[in-house]
């Protein structure tokens, strides 16, 4: 499960709007915390549950959207796990550490939108 977050950092996450987001929890998307007016009293939200809730809404159903956080953990072994020589894949490719982790971090959003968020709801 991911860490719940404000409205302004959990539109930047799910790459949509924060009026996008603000819709989508008028619309039912779950939160962890509604907010009220004013500044720092903004909604609080779960990025997973929130993509889950967008797959749903899509009629993606079961194991595609109820992996992604295997997926994100089989992505984060790359960087961590032998990759057949005793280095790191990334190392072993002579790909940097930051630019192993950005290519697996776009490959991820990439994922998780294929089976929970399409590109048609972004704004």
């Amino acid at each position: 499960m991911t860490q719940p977050l404000p409205i302004r950092q959990a539109a930047k996450v799910l790459e949509v709007s924060e009026p996008t987001l603000r819709r989508w929890i008028r619309e039912g998307a779950p939160c962890v915390q509604l907010g009220s007016s004013g500044r720092g009293k903004g909604s609080i939200v779960d990025i997973d549950a929130v993509r889950l809730w967008q797959a749903r809404r899509h009629g993606v159903h079961g194991v595609a959207i109820e992996l992604l956080p295997q997926i994100a953990e089989a992505l984060s072994d790359v960087l961590r796990r032998d990759g057949g020589d005793g280095r790191p894949a990334h190392l072993r490719l002579g790909i940097a550490p930051r630019a192993a982790a950005e290519l697996l971090t776009a490959a991820y959003g990439r994922i998780s939108r294929a089976v929970g968020t399409p590109e048609t709801d972004h704004e």
